[in-house]
Formats: C-alpha cells, sequence, structure tokens
C-alpha cells in the first residue's frame, strides 16, 4: 500500500510526502537486495503471504539473520 501511496504522491508532485513514505521504504528495500536478488523479495513476498519462498538452484534461500531482519522490518511498516 505504501509504493501505491508514493507513486500517487509522485505524479501529483507532492514530492516531500512522497520522499517521506520512499525514507520509510529505504530499509526494507536494501534487506531484499543484501544477499542478491530475487532471494530477498522472495523472503518478503513471502512473508506478505503473495507467493511460496521457493528458488530453484542453483539460487538459496536468505540467511537466518537477513530473514529476521526482513520480518521485523515489515512488522514496522504494517505497523505505521
Amino acid at each position: 500500500l505504501k509504493i501505491n501511496t508514493l507513486v500517487k504522491y509522485s505524479l501529483s508532485s507532492d514530492r516531500l510526502k512522497a520522499l517521506k513514505i520512499q525514507n520509510e521504504l529505504k530499509r526494507i528495500i536494501s534487506f531484499i537486495y543484501e544477499e542478491g536478488s530475487p532471494a530477498g523479495i522472495k523472503c518478503l513476498l513471502n512473508k506478505m503471504k503473495v507467493c511460496d519462498n521457493n528458488l530453484r538452484p542453483p539460487l538459496l534461500q536468505v540467511s537466518e539473520k537477513l530473514n529476521y531482519s526482513i520480518e521485523m522490518e515489515l512488522k514496522s511498516l504494517i505497523s505505521n
């Protein structure tokens, strides 16, 4: 939902509101690329109940540490 709002503010030239949302999303965006794509985004989308977290070899699941970081950041974003 925050991405939709970010795009809406950007298209309406409300740059300050768009920048505020972009700054809120910086951590989760950095997490999804921390160990390479697509493992991070698959982990996030799985936590959002969008898709399964299945990766084809040679790709690997994200580490436990990153998995936890993504989960905590998602919870933080949802609660705000």
